[in-house]
């Protein structure tokens, strides 16, 4: 979670909630801000609003049912996010033109977008850096250093971009 940078008063979205682990996360580092969780599974969901229940009430965290083909719709008059991230989701892999447009709907100028993946294998590590970079950079967004752990047998990587 120290890759995202949350501050106070952040307006956070994850893509692929799934059962609300890095929401809890996020939701802990926030006073006044939100995190906002999507997720195309009603029984991952379920999950979460349990392990959140209590940063719901606050107001810390929202669930909404969906996923990011859908998130114009699912989240419709929003506003804009300080930041977005996704772990283990194909966002740059399946429509990557649909799914660049709606993230740059979605993100606040200077905001920033994190895709992170642990692929199966540790050999797969840079060629995924490396192909999520350059769509990223195709798409129009700003890409930073990116983020790889020491983790064995297989490394997380994380690939981060801005909007100008």
């Amino acid at each position: 979670m120290e890759t995202l940078d949350i501050r106070p008063g952040s307006r956070v979205l994850e893509i692929g909630s799934g059962h609300g682990v890095a929401l809890t996360l996020v939701a802990a580092r926030l006073e006044d801000g939100q995190v906002t969780g999507v997720d195309r599974s009603g029984k991952m969901l379920t999950a979460a609003a349990k392990r959140n229940a209590t940063a719901i009430e606050a107001g810390r965290v929202r669930l909404v049912h969906g996923s990011w083909p859908d998130l114009d719709e699912v989240l419709p008059g929003e506003g804009l996010f300080s930041h977005i991230f996704a772990i283990h989701v194909p966002l740059f892999r399946e429509r990557p033109d649909d799914c660049n447009a709606t993230i740059r709907r979605l993100l606040a100028p200077g905001g920033t977008l994190s895709v992170i993946a642990q692929p199966l294998a540790d050999a797969d590590v840079e060629p995924w850096v490396e192909a999520t970079t350059t769509a990223m950079n195709a798409a129009g967004f700003h890409t930073l250093p990116p983020l790889i752990s020491a983790h064995q047998p297989v490394r997380t990587a994380c690939v981060r971009a801005r909007v100008d």
